[in-house]
Protein backbone atom coordinates (compact mmCIF):
# COMPACT_ATOMS: atom_id res chain seq x y z
CA UNK A 1 0.00 0.00 0.00
CA UNK A 2 2.83 2.41 0.92
CA UNK A 3 4.66 1.78 -2.37
CA UNK A 4 1.44 2.30 -4.30
CA UNK A 5 0.82 5.59 -2.48
CA UNK A 6 4.35 6.78 -3.27
CA UNK A 7 3.79 5.88 -6.92
CA UNK A 8 0.52 7.87 -7.06
CA UNK A 9 2.18 10.89 -5.45
CA UNK A 10 5.06 10.60 -7.92
CA UNK A 11 2.61 10.65 -10.81
CA UNK A 12 0.92 13.73 -9.39
CA UNK A 13 4.27 15.48 -9.16
CA UNK A 14 5.41 14.38 -12.60
CA UNK A 15 2.45 15.47 -14.70
CA UNK A 16 0.51 18.72 -14.89
CA UNK A 17 -2.84 18.65 -13.13
CA UNK A 18 -6.09 18.53 -15.11
CA UNK A 19 -6.71 22.15 -14.04
CA UNK A 20 -3.35 23.14 -15.53
CA UNK A 21 -4.09 21.39 -18.82
CA UNK A 22 -7.56 22.96 -19.11
CA UNK A 23 -6.20 26.40 -18.22
CA UNK A 24 -3.53 26.11 -20.90
CA UNK A 25 -6.16 25.16 -23.50
CA UNK A 26 -8.42 28.04 -22.49
CA UNK A 27 -5.38 30.28 -22.61
CA UNK A 28 -4.78 29.16 -26.19
CA UNK A 29 -8.36 30.04 -27.15
CA UNK A 30 -8.12 33.49 -25.58
CA UNK A 31 -4.75 34.11 -27.19
CA UNK A 32 -6.21 33.32 -30.61
CA UNK A 33 -9.08 35.68 -29.85
CA UNK A 34 -6.65 38.46 -28.94
CA UNK A 35 -4.69 37.75 -32.13
CA UNK A 36 -7.93 38.17 -34.13
CA UNK A 37 -7.81 34.56 -35.31
CA UNK A 38 -11.51 34.28 -34.62
CA UNK A 39 -12.42 31.11 -36.53
CA UNK A 40 -9.47 29.25 -34.98
CA UNK A 41 -10.45 30.51 -31.52
CA UNK A 42 -13.99 29.22 -32.03
CA UNK A 43 -12.68 25.75 -32.86
CA UNK A 44 -10.61 25.66 -29.67
CA UNK A 45 -13.54 26.87 -27.57
CA UNK A 46 -15.75 24.17 -29.11
CA UNK A 47 -13.18 21.51 -28.25
CA UNK A 48 -12.97 22.75 -24.66
CA UNK A 49 -16.74 22.88 -24.15
CA UNK A 50 -17.11 19.37 -25.58
CA UNK A 51 -14.99 18.08 -22.69
CA UNK A 52 -16.12 20.25 -19.80
CA UNK A 53 -18.56 22.86 -18.67
CA UNK A 54 -17.23 26.42 -18.51
CA UNK A 55 -17.78 29.52 -16.43
CA UNK A 56 -19.70 32.61 -17.49
CA UNK A 57 -16.60 34.55 -18.53
CA UNK A 58 -15.34 31.72 -20.72
CA UNK A 59 -18.70 31.38 -22.48
CA UNK A 60 -18.81 35.15 -22.94
CA UNK A 61 -15.32 35.22 -24.51
CA UNK A 62 -16.30 32.34 -26.77
CA UNK A 63 -19.44 34.22 -27.84
CA UNK A 64 -17.28 37.22 -28.78
CA UNK A 65 -15.06 34.98 -30.90
CA UNK A 66 -18.09 33.42 -32.61
CA UNK A 67 -19.70 36.80 -33.31
CA UNK A 68 -16.47 38.14 -34.81
CA UNK A 69 -16.15 34.96 -36.90
CA UNK A 70 -19.66 35.48 -38.26
CA UNK A 71 -21.04 32.40 -36.48
CA UNK A 72 -24.02 34.22 -35.03
CA UNK A 73 -26.16 31.26 -33.96
CA UNK A 74 -23.24 29.85 -31.99
CA UNK A 75 -22.55 33.27 -30.48
CA UNK A 76 -26.11 33.46 -29.13
CA UNK A 77 -25.89 29.90 -27.80
CA UNK A 78 -22.79 30.78 -25.81
CA UNK A 79 -24.12 34.17 -24.67
CA UNK A 80 -27.22 32.50 -23.31
CA UNK A 81 -25.07 29.95 -21.48
CA UNK A 82 -23.09 32.84 -20.00
CA UNK A 83 -26.31 34.50 -18.80
CA UNK A 84 -27.56 31.18 -17.39
CA UNK A 85 -24.35 31.08 -15.37
CA UNK A 86 -25.03 34.57 -14.02
CA UNK A 87 -23.32 37.00 -16.34
CA UNK A 88 -24.82 40.24 -15.00
CA UNK A 89 -23.01 43.09 -16.75
CA UNK A 90 -25.69 44.22 -19.18
CA UNK A 91 -24.03 47.60 -19.79
CA UNK A 92 -20.82 45.91 -20.91
CA UNK A 93 -22.76 43.49 -23.11
CA UNK A 94 -24.61 46.33 -24.85
CA UNK A 95 -21.44 48.36 -25.43
CA UNK A 96 -19.14 45.50 -26.44
CA UNK A 97 -18.13 46.12 -30.06
CA UNK A 98 -17.20 42.44 -30.42
CA UNK A 99 -20.93 41.68 -30.37
CA UNK A 100 -22.04 44.49 -32.66
CA UNK A 101 -22.92 42.14 -35.52
CA UNK A 102 -25.53 40.52 -33.26
CA UNK A 103 -27.51 43.71 -32.66
CA UNK A 104 -29.54 43.40 -35.88
CA UNK A 105 -30.55 39.82 -35.19
CA UNK A 106 -34.05 39.12 -33.76
CA UNK A 107 -32.46 37.09 -30.95
CA UNK A 108 -30.69 40.19 -29.57
CA UNK A 109 -33.67 41.94 -27.89
CA UNK A 110 -34.94 38.58 -26.65
CA UNK A 111 -31.61 37.87 -24.98
CA UNK A 112 -31.40 41.38 -23.47
CA UNK A 113 -34.89 40.99 -22.06
CA UNK A 114 -33.90 37.66 -20.52
CA UNK A 115 -30.92 39.27 -18.80
CA UNK A 116 -32.91 42.33 -17.70
CA UNK A 117 -35.56 40.08 -16.14
CA UNK A 118 -32.89 38.17 -14.21
CA UNK A 119 -31.30 41.43 -13.10
CA UNK A 120 -34.59 42.86 -11.85
CA UNK A 121 -35.23 39.75 -9.76
CA UNK A 122 -31.70 39.81 -8.37
CA UNK A 123 -31.62 43.52 -7.58
CA UNK A 124 -34.96 43.51 -5.80
CA UNK A 125 -33.31 43.10 -2.39
CA UNK A 126 -30.17 45.18 -3.05
CA UNK A 127 -29.08 47.97 -0.76
CA UNK A 128 -29.21 50.39 -3.71
CA UNK A 129 -27.79 53.41 -1.89
CA UNK A 130 -24.76 51.43 -0.73
CA UNK A 131 -24.39 49.85 -4.17
CA UNK A 132 -24.16 53.29 -5.80
CA UNK A 133 -21.74 54.58 -3.17
CA UNK A 134 -19.37 51.64 -3.63
CA UNK A 135 -19.59 51.83 -7.43
CA UNK A 136 -18.69 55.53 -7.27
CA UNK A 137 -15.65 54.63 -5.16
CA UNK A 138 -14.68 52.00 -7.75
CA UNK A 139 -14.90 54.49 -10.63
CA UNK A 140 -12.89 57.15 -8.79
CA UNK A 141 -10.22 54.63 -7.80
CA UNK A 142 -9.73 53.34 -11.33
CA UNK A 143 -9.94 56.70 -13.11
CA UNK A 144 -6.75 58.08 -11.59
CA UNK A 145 -4.82 54.81 -11.82
CA UNK A 146 -5.68 54.13 -15.46
CA UNK A 147 -4.60 57.66 -16.39
CA UNK A 148 -1.18 57.58 -14.74
CA UNK A 149 0.58 55.88 -17.67
CA UNK A 150 -0.45 58.63 -20.08
CA UNK A 151 0.85 61.28 -17.67
CA UNK A 152 4.16 59.44 -17.33
CA UNK A 153 4.53 59.23 -21.11
CA UNK A 154 3.75 62.92 -21.53
CA UNK A 155 5.76 64.41 -18.65
CA UNK A 156 8.20 61.74 -17.47
CA UNK A 157 8.18 59.39 -14.48
CA UNK A 158 9.76 61.91 -12.09
CA UNK A 159 7.77 64.94 -13.20
CA UNK A 160 5.76 67.18 -10.90
CA UNK A 161 2.61 66.14 -12.77
CA UNK A 162 3.20 62.48 -11.94
CA UNK A 163 4.03 63.29 -8.31
CA UNK A 164 0.84 65.36 -8.01
CA UNK A 165 -1.20 62.48 -9.45
CA UNK A 166 0.24 59.98 -6.98
CA UNK A 167 -0.41 62.42 -4.14
CA UNK A 168 -4.02 62.65 -5.26
CA UNK A 169 -4.25 58.84 -5.49
CA UNK A 170 -2.93 58.52 -1.93
CA UNK A 171 -5.41 61.13 -0.67
CA UNK A 172 -8.28 59.37 -2.40
CA UNK A 173 -7.13 55.93 -1.17
CA UNK A 174 -7.15 57.17 2.42
CA UNK A 175 -10.68 58.57 2.10
CA UNK A 176 -11.94 55.42 0.35
CA UNK A 177 -10.32 53.16 2.95
CA UNK A 178 -11.95 55.05 5.80
CA UNK A 179 -15.40 54.56 4.28
CA UNK A 180 -14.90 50.95 3.16
CA UNK A 181 -13.60 49.85 6.57
CA UNK A 182 -16.64 51.47 8.18
CA UNK A 183 -18.83 49.35 5.89
CA UNK A 184 -16.85 46.17 6.56
CA UNK A 185 -16.88 46.70 10.33
CA UNK A 186 -20.62 47.37 10.45
CA UNK A 187 -21.98 45.07 7.73
CA UNK A 188 -19.28 42.49 7.05
CA UNK A 189 -18.16 41.49 3.56
CA UNK A 190 -20.99 42.30 1.18
CA UNK A 191 -21.36 39.88 -1.72
CA UNK A 192 -22.78 40.34 -5.24
CA UNK A 193 -26.19 39.14 -4.05
CA UNK A 194 -26.34 42.13 -1.70
CA UNK A 195 -24.85 45.01 -3.69
CA UNK A 196 -23.92 43.67 -7.15
CA UNK A 197 -20.64 42.50 -8.68
CA UNK A 198 -18.82 45.82 -9.07
CA UNK A 199 -19.81 47.22 -5.68
CA UNK A 200 -18.75 43.99 -3.97
CA UNK A 201 -15.39 43.94 -5.78
CA UNK A 202 -14.77 47.51 -4.57
CA UNK A 203 -14.25 46.15 -1.05
CA UNK A 204 -11.31 44.05 -2.25
CA UNK A 205 -9.96 46.82 -4.45
CA UNK A 206 -9.76 49.38 -1.64
CA UNK A 207 -8.36 46.93 0.93
CA UNK A 208 -5.72 45.79 -1.56
CA UNK A 209 -4.45 49.37 -1.89
CA UNK A 210 -3.98 49.71 1.86
CA UNK A 211 -1.19 48.52 4.18
CA UNK A 212 -0.02 45.61 6.33
CA UNK A 213 -2.23 46.41 9.32
CA UNK A 214 -5.34 46.62 7.13
CA UNK A 215 -4.47 43.40 5.29
CA UNK A 216 -3.98 41.54 8.56
CA UNK A 217 -7.34 42.74 9.86
CA UNK A 218 -9.45 41.99 6.78
CA UNK A 219 -7.75 38.98 5.20
CA UNK A 220 -9.60 36.56 7.54
CA UNK A 221 -12.88 38.27 6.65
CA UNK A 222 -12.17 37.92 2.92
CA UNK A 223 -11.13 34.28 3.29
CA UNK A 224 -14.49 33.60 4.91
CA UNK A 225 -16.23 35.62 2.18
CA UNK A 226 -14.67 33.37 -0.48
CA UNK A 227 -15.98 30.29 1.34
CA UNK A 228 -19.43 31.91 1.38
CA UNK A 229 -19.12 32.86 -2.33
CA UNK A 230 -19.24 36.57 -1.52
CA UNK A 231 -15.77 37.18 -2.98
CA UNK A 232 -13.70 35.48 -5.67
CA UNK A 233 -10.80 33.13 -4.99
CA UNK A 234 -8.74 34.92 -7.66
CA UNK A 235 -9.13 38.29 -5.88
CA UNK A 236 -8.19 36.70 -2.56
CA UNK A 237 -5.07 35.24 -4.20
CA UNK A 238 -3.96 38.74 -5.22
CA UNK A 239 -4.46 40.03 -1.69
CA UNK A 240 -2.64 37.05 -0.18
CA UNK A 241 0.30 37.75 -2.51
CA UNK A 242 0.37 41.44 -1.69
CA UNK A 243 0.37 40.72 2.04
CA UNK A 244 3.17 38.16 1.70
CA UNK A 245 5.34 40.26 -0.62
CA UNK A 246 4.85 43.79 0.73
CA UNK A 247 3.53 43.14 4.23
CA UNK A 248 5.85 40.35 5.37
CA UNK A 249 8.67 40.51 2.82
CA UNK A 250 8.13 36.83 2.00
CA UNK A 251 7.74 34.91 -1.24
CA UNK A 252 4.34 35.17 -2.88
CA UNK A 253 2.24 32.14 -3.83
CA UNK A 254 0.45 33.11 -7.05
CA UNK A 255 2.93 35.36 -8.90
CA UNK A 256 0.63 38.38 -9.05
CA UNK A 257 3.06 40.95 -7.65
CA UNK A 258 5.72 42.66 -9.77
CA UNK A 259 8.12 45.42 -8.85
CA UNK A 260 9.93 48.03 -10.93
CA UNK A 261 13.42 48.99 -9.76
CA UNK A 262 15.60 51.39 -11.78
CA UNK A 263 13.21 51.11 -14.69
CA UNK A 264 13.30 47.30 -14.74
CA UNK A 265 10.07 45.42 -13.99
CA UNK A 266 10.46 41.95 -12.49
CA UNK A 267 8.27 39.27 -10.99
CA UNK A 268 8.82 39.31 -7.23
CA UNK A 269 10.04 36.10 -5.53
CA UNK A 270 7.61 33.17 -5.75
CA UNK A 271 7.41 30.14 -3.50
CA UNK A 272 7.87 26.82 -5.35
CA UNK A 273 7.78 28.22 -8.92
CA UNK A 274 7.53 24.68 -10.35
CA UNK A 275 3.93 24.51 -9.07
CA UNK A 276 3.05 28.14 -9.77
CA UNK A 277 0.66 27.53 -12.66
CA UNK A 278 -1.04 24.74 -10.72
CA UNK A 279 -1.75 27.08 -7.81
CA UNK A 280 -2.92 29.82 -10.19
CA UNK A 281 -5.30 27.45 -11.98
CA UNK A 282 -6.77 26.31 -8.65
CA UNK A 283 -7.96 29.86 -7.90
CA UNK A 284 -9.07 30.73 -11.41
CA UNK A 285 -5.97 32.59 -12.62
CA UNK A 286 -4.49 31.93 -16.05
CA UNK A 287 -0.92 30.77 -16.75
CA UNK A 288 1.86 32.99 -15.47
CA UNK A 289 3.30 33.32 -18.99
CA UNK A 290 0.10 34.99 -20.20
CA UNK A 291 -0.05 37.24 -17.14
CA UNK A 292 3.50 38.50 -17.63
CA UNK A 293 2.79 39.38 -21.26
CA UNK A 294 0.83 42.36 -19.92
CA UNK A 295 4.25 43.87 -19.09
CA UNK A 296 5.94 42.49 -22.20
CA UNK A 297 7.79 39.98 -20.04
CA UNK A 298 8.47 36.38 -21.00
CA UNK A 299 8.31 33.43 -18.62
CA UNK A 300 11.22 31.01 -18.51
CA UNK A 301 10.91 28.75 -15.47
CA UNK A 302 14.53 27.61 -15.36
CA UNK A 303 15.89 31.12 -15.84
CA UNK A 304 13.56 32.42 -13.13
CA UNK A 305 14.68 29.74 -10.66
CA UNK A 306 18.31 30.51 -11.41
CA UNK A 307 17.73 34.24 -10.89
CA UNK A 308 15.84 33.54 -7.67
CA UNK A 309 18.69 31.40 -6.32
CA UNK A 310 21.23 34.11 -7.20
CA UNK A 311 19.17 36.77 -5.40
CA UNK A 312 18.87 34.57 -2.32
CA UNK A 313 22.61 33.92 -2.35
CA UNK A 314 23.35 37.67 -2.51
CA UNK A 315 20.99 38.36 0.39
CA UNK A 316 22.60 35.58 2.45
CA UNK A 317 26.07 36.98 1.74
CA UNK A 318 25.04 40.40 3.07
CA UNK A 319 23.96 38.98 6.43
Amino acid sequence: MFKRLVFIISLALSFPSLAQQESATMSQAKRLLNQKSYAEAVKVFEAIFAKKDANRGEYYDAACAAALAGQHDLAFTWLNKSIDKNWWNIDHLKADTDLQSLHVRPEWPIMLNKLQTKLAAREKNYDHALKKELEDIFIADQKLRTGIDAIIKQYGEKSEQVKATWDEIERLDAANLKRVTQILDSKGWLGPEQVGERASSTLFLVVQHANKAVWEKYLPMMRKAVQEKKASASSLALLEDRYLAFGLGKKQLYGSQLQTVDGVTKLMPVEDPDRLDERRAAVGLGPIADYLQNWNLTWDLESYKKSLAEDEARKAAKK
